[in-house]
């Protein structure tokens, strides 16, 4: 699914072309520890004491997205 280096030109990574986009900015001024700790690695975000979301950097998603061995998006917009 993704061969070679992920891109690093500002283009979308090829599997998440059609999602939406929100700049870092303002959580990267608010909330820097989350930050740090998302682009060691994985992250899990819990709500209310269940995890409800995954932060992954774009290099694990590539990671991921190779391993699916599917064709199409891994994740779907």
């Amino acid at each position: 699914m993704i061969d070679g280096p992920i891109p690093l030109d500002g283009g979308p990574v090829p599997g998440l072309e059609s999602l939406p986009r929100a700049e870092m900015t303002l959580m990267e001024q608010t909330l820097p520890q989350l930050v740090d700790a998302a682009l060691r690695g994985p992250l899990v975000l819990t709500r209310n004491g269940q995890d409800a979301f995954v932060i992954l950097p774009v290099d694990a998603f590539a990671r991921l997205a190779a391993a699916a061995e599917r064709k199409g998006p891994v994740i779907e917009g």
